[in-house]
């Protein structure tokens, strides 16, 4: 039998999600988000392994951002954040 490893998983901290989420302002502002906000476990501090990041986003009415938009914009946020 081949030895297992078992890989834990870190939740980033708001400091790290914060940056990431600067270094895409404008790729998250032409997708028509003019603000996000985060909230939970990881806002407090207090985030554990199996925690995941709150965001809640006010979306400009005015940008036309579709479903699709988002899906690649979404897939964009998940290979940037390299938190392990």
């Amino acid at each position: 039998m081949s030895e297992q490893t078992t890989r834990t998983r870190s939740c980033p901290s708001a400091d790290d999600v914060i940056a990431t989420l600067r270094a895409h302002d404008a790729e998250l502002r032409a997708a028509g988000v003019k603000r996000l906000s985060l909230f939970g476990s990881v806002a407090r501090g207090d985030a554990g392994p199996d925690s995941d990041v709150d965001l809640v986003a006010e979306l400009d009415r005015a940008a036309r951002a579709s479903v699709e938009h988002n899906r690649t914009a979404a897939a964009r946020w998940r290979r940037a954040r390299r938190f392990s």
